[in-house]
């Protein structure tokens, strides 16, 4: 419990988008939204919703000096596999809920946006 009390002391911002993203995957979709014109609009939107997770993750944990403590590479690598296994996740779980969707192509547009976004970051803070 510890453990939980201090990873949300340390990243509260990203904590908060995580559980957005986890309640909007689980949420009932209103039944009067307008068929979207742009056919990758879907995708642009989990690409930009991971990005920004992705670049809170990295922010607070330089904010955290934990760029001091641990390895950049290590870091780097555990920030994306984070992005990476939480976009699947919140893919198998929508299989479970009769009015969401598995897609593929949105745990490639999840995965690339945490990528891009720990990797932008990571190099700007070289």
């Amino acid at each position: 419990m510890n453990k939980v009390l201090s990873v949300l002391k340390k990243y509260p911002v990203s904590t908060i988008i995580a559980v957005a993203i986890f309640l909007l995957c689980i949420a009932r979709p209103p039944s009067n939204l307008p068929k979207m014109s742009i056919s990758f609009t879907d995708k642009i939107g989990h690409f930009l919703v991971y990005f920004i997770l992705a670049i809170s993750m990295v922010l607070e944990s330089k904010r955290n000096k934990d760029f001091v403590n641990i390895s950049r590479k290590s870091l780097t690598i555990n920030f994306i596999a984070l992005g990476v296994f939480f976009g699947v996740f919140i893919e198998i779980v929508q299989w479970f809920f009769p009015y969401r969707y598995f897609e593929l192509g949105d745990i490639i547009a999840n995965s690339s946006g945490s990528i891009l976004g720990v990797l932008l970051l990571t190099k700007i803070f070289k």
